[in-house]
């Protein structure tokens, strides 16, 4: 259907067009003979020379070949001169196509006139009706465009309508960073807002079949704008102290490095995801991670198949998918139709997002009856006493005889604290509950780092471990940093 609105302006369509108000009054097309129209490559858009002036006629019918040669090359001087007035106004705006289009069609549904007609200078009996008297060629050349605008103008907008938005609103920044926007997310944006859903993205060169989730803490967020520089996400654009706050720090994947893991030469190359997990807050912390984001089992099976999904159709700078559609498409399970079909998810969360990893930590992603063999890292986060999550991760996988360092098919638990401070106490408990879940003696599970013996005791623990509590000198903002590339190096290959 052609949009109706007023038109306003002209182009050389409207003044072929409004002068020449014609129709067949049979309400069908003339009726010639022409021969093929040749190759459409040759076709410039322009009007050349061999294009028939304005007021040749066109009386020839049938005759000789030189005269259907002679038709053959009118029919296809208007043809080519024609459409390329149609995409020139196209490329300038869709106005006078329509235009052209409403014309047109109103001279094919009104047959005949009762108004004066003027047709070559000449004055028709006024209220008479009376048929247009036009060649061939004016013909062609209106029903080409009446049939031309008519497609064209489903692809031009009405004036004042909003053009169709994409499906999604990921953002590609090069070609390994996207900053998605999940339906799966934990978290529900405002009204009118949308960051609440973002997921920072990182898909290094051949990536493994393991996805790296990151959960930041405190006075921390996601957004980067399309250079991936550090925006300040809109939750937070509207509060100054939050505006002020968010401003003054990076976006957290680039606070801890996670888009230059490859630079560490782990020998692991997961897909890194950090989605938001933080909202507005009062008081001493302008965000705060808020309880209940992954209550359901499935929503981080849910999120990270969603994720995927979006890297596999977004497209990179470079106009290449981040990933391949059948990335991890198959169910790991039957019947797990929410758990990507992955080799290994490695989670952590650092500082205040204790509180969402607690819940997250029975995510069916990543237990053993339906899930993938996962890595659960603790970064300084352990300031909540709820910690069941953590100790039934543990307790599971070892039931399924699967909870060690080192192989491919068992899963691994690790979690560090600073010495002689508010997670200590909290981690000590855990201990004692995991050691008791697991039957190991809890002082076997405990070993203090220092940078003297990190190649000779940590990283040897952390390889043959499946679960083990690391005691580090280390502020707190540098443990993420410096403990990341570490476990990815030890995890099971």
């Amino acid at each position: 259907m052609i949009a109706q609105h007023p038109f306003q302006g002209g182009s050389a369509i409207d003044n072929l067009v409004a002068p020449n108000r014609i129709a067949n009054p049979q309400g069908r097309p003339p009726r010639f003979s022409a021969g093929p129209l040749g190759d459409s490559s040759r076709a410039t858009g322009s009007r050349g020379s061999s294009t028939p002036s304005e007021s040749e006629p066109s009386t020839c019918t049938t005759g000789s070949p030189l005269r259907a040669r002679g038709r053959q090359s009118v029919y296809q001087g208007v043809l080519f001169s024609t459409l390329g007035e149609l995409m020139a106004t196209l490329v300038q705006g869709g106005k006078p196509m329509i235009r052209a289009a409403c014309l047109a069609s109103r001279a094919r549904a009104h047959p005949t006139e009762t108004r004066p007609a003027r047709i070559s200078g000449e004055m028709r009996h006024p209220g008479k009706p009376e048929i247009p008297q036009v060649n061939r060629r004016q013909m062609l050349r209106l029903g080409l465009i009446g049939t031309c605008a008519s497609s064209a103008a489903s692809l031009v907008p009405a004036a004042g309508s909003p053009a169709p938005k994409a499906p999604d609103e990921d953002v590609a920044i090069d070609d390994a960073t996207a900053l998605l926007y999940s339906q799966q997310a934990p978290l529900v944006p405002a009204p009118g807002l949308r960051d609440a859903r973002a997921v920072w993205s990182h898909v290094p060169e051949r990536p493994d079949r393991g996805v790296l989730i990151y959960l930041h803490g405190h006075n921390g967020y996601v957004t980067v704008d399309a250079n991936g520089r550090p925006r300040v996400p809109d939750w937070a654009a509207g509060d100054e102290a939050a505006r002020k706050g968010a401003s003054g720090k990076p976006a957290a994947p680039l606070v801890y490095g996670l888009d230059r893991l490859e630079e560490k030469k782990t020998g692991r190359r997961p897909i890194v995801l950090v989605p938001e997990d933080s909202t507005l807050a009062t008081g001493s912390f302008w965000a705060k991670e808020p309880a209940g984001q992954y209550a359901d089992p499935d929503r981080l099976g849910r999120l990270v198949a969603d994720c995927l999904g979006h890297l596999a159709a977004l497209r990179n700078r470079g106009g290449r998918a981040y990933l391949s559609p059948g990335f991890a498409g198959r169910p790991n399970a039957p019947g797990a139709a929410d758990v990507p079909a992955l080799d290994r998810v490695y989670l952590g969360g650092h500082s205040g997002a204790g509180l969402p990893m607690e819940q997250a930590a029975v995510s069916r992603l990543i237990l053993p009856d339906r899930g993938v063999p996962a890595d659960l890292w603790l970064f300084d986060c352990t300031y909540w006493s709820k910690v069941d999550g953590f100790v039934e991760f543990c307790a599971r996988w070892k039931a399924a005889d699967r909870l060690a360092g080192g192989r491919r098919d068992a899963s691994r638990f690790v979690c560090l604290y600073r010495p002689k401070t508010s997670t200590e106490e909290v981690a000590d408990e855990l201990r004692a509950a995991v050691a008791k879940a697991i039957a190991a003696d809890p002082a076997t599970l405990v070993v203090d780092h220092t940078a003297e013996n990190l190649e000779k005791t940590v990283r040897p623990a952390l390889g043959r471990a499946g679960a083990l509590f690391v005691r580090t000198e280390l502020p707190h903002d540098e443990i993420p940093t410096a403990f990341i590339p570490e476990l990815l190096r030890t995890a099971a290959s």
